[in-house]
């Protein structure tokens, strides 16, 4: 899974993946859907041409990458690469909601 977000926004200032570049190898990331929590831990992180989409590559273990702008432009204003953190997944733990039957 690939999702993309902005470190800034024109005109409102910081984007969601403002802090990305914190993240570490080892550290976790938590993906949030109706039915489960995924938990992926960060493998690496990498800085890529604008137009390299080796990053979103097929992979035998399923993976999250999360992409970013990165090594902005002063002159031609704007991101001249693309910032990824790829994380593999550890686990999947299915939300228990109170009070539905099965």
């Amino acid at each position: 899974t690939g999702l993309a977000g902005h470190v800034t926004v024109a005109g409102e200032g910081y984007g969601p993946f403002r802090n990305l570049y914190e993240l570490q190898p080892g550290d976790t990331v938590d993906v949030y859907t109706e039915k489960n929590i995924y938990t992926y831990k960060v493998s690496y992180k990498v800085a890529v041409e604008e137009t390299d989409l080796t990053i979103l590559e097929e992979s035998e273990n399923p993976k999250i990458t999360l992409i970013t702008c990165v090594d902005w432009d002063d002159t031609l204003k704007l991101y001249l690469r693309r910032y990824a953190v790829v994380a593999d997944l550890e686990t999947v733990i299915p939300i228990q909601t109170a009070g539905m039957s099965h």
